[in-house]
């Protein structure tokens, strides 16, 4: 696959929390190539480095962490690309909006709480385009509520107390189109919102996915809405991918024991609870990372090797699994 037909290229990043205590490893040499107009999801438990990984995509890491390693690559529609660790503060600024933005887990603490909907889009419209007209700037605000299904009426001038938790967080989603982006981050979308809004929101993004072929990253830790709403899915564990490939493959296969592990763990709404099973232990203390695999002694299948040195990543066609199970080499 050409470089063109991926949006997002990362390349053995990583990203280190300076700690009193030492260095917190929260990403650890990670490489992945995100398609063009597909949704790719990143799963894992707390901790394992999906938030901070979406952080340093849009290079907006807050102290203490910093990124210490690798490159990320932006291939753009126009056919530039974009070095983005190279960036200047003024060019991140237009980058962050006009080719990425980002929906936060907490659409309550996105929204500025003293200006309305409108004033909020109005204020961020104007300042990267100011020869914009109040009534091209209105017309666009109306058009991106009617396609995430709200009212104009009832939100457009509204505080954000006075809307819904699904209100807001489909709010934030129209936000992030506001200025056509190209690539669209969203982190824990749906958190705090009952099932029936999570799957109409889910269902609102999958659209604007294929009618405005915007890529999207997800980090999540709903399963099953992975499973229903990703083209491909990468699985974390202490900062490092363990697994990758097309979501129904992985799911399927659950080569990773990791993967496996998720999976099992995670409840179907019809199926026998009775064979669900936890994975024992905890996830390691990301200061003092062994030489070995991370997942080592949480593994029913560790082997002496897996407690003396990591794996290689291995890439057969468009998947990638890291585990002495499947030893060779390559990284995705």
């Amino acid at each position: 696959m050409s470089n063109s037909e991926y949006i997002v290229e990362l390349k053995d990043v990583n990203v280190e929390y300076q700690m009193k205590s030492g260095a917190v490893k929260a990403v650890n040499n990670v490489s992945l190539n995100i398609e063009r107009g597909k949704i790719t999801a990143l799963v894992g438990e707390s901790g394992s480095g999906k938030t901070t990984l979406a952080s340093t995509i849009l290079s907006c890491l807050v102290e203490p962490g910093k990124l210490v390693g690798g490159s990320i690559l932006f291939h753009s529609g126009d056919g530039n690309t974009i070095d983005i660790n190279a960036l200047t503060q003024e060019q991140l600024h237009k980058f962050r909006w006009e080719k990425t933005s980002m929906v936060f887990q907490a659409a309550q603490s996105s929204l500025n709480p003293i200006m309305t909907v409108w004033q909020s889009y109005y204020e961020t419209y104007h300042c990267h385009f100011p020869q914009a007209t109040k009534e091209e700037i209105l017309k666009k605000s109306k058009e991106l509520l009617e396609m995430v299904k709200l009212d104009i009426n009832r939100v457009l001038f509204s505080y954000p107390h006075e809307l819904s938790g699904g209100m807001k967080q489909r709010v934030m989603i129209a936000f992030s189109l506001l200025l056509d982006p190209e690539f669209i981050i969203l982190d824990e979308p749906t958190t705090a919102l009952d099932v029936i809004t999570q799957d109409y929101i889910f269902r609102i993004l999958q659209k604007i996915n294929k009618t405005r072929n915007i890529t999207m990253l997800l980090m999540t830790h709903d399963l099953n809405v992975v499973s229903k709403f990703s083209d491909f899915v990468g699985v974390m564990y202490a900062g490092s991918i363990m697994e990758f490939g097309p979501t129904g493959q992985v799911f399927a296969q659950k080569r990773h024991p990791y993967t496996e592990g998720l999976i099992n763990a995670t409840p179907s709404l019809y199926g026998d609870t009775s064979s669900l099973s936890s994975i024992p232990g905890n996830p390691p203390d990301l200061k003092r990372l062994s030489e070995g695999c991370a997942f080592h002694d949480r593994c029913k299948y560790c082997m002496d090797v897996c407690k003396e040195r990591s794996a290689e990543g291995v890439r057969e066609k468009n998947t990638y699994i890291c585990c002495h199970k499947y030893p060779g080499e390559g990284k995705i």
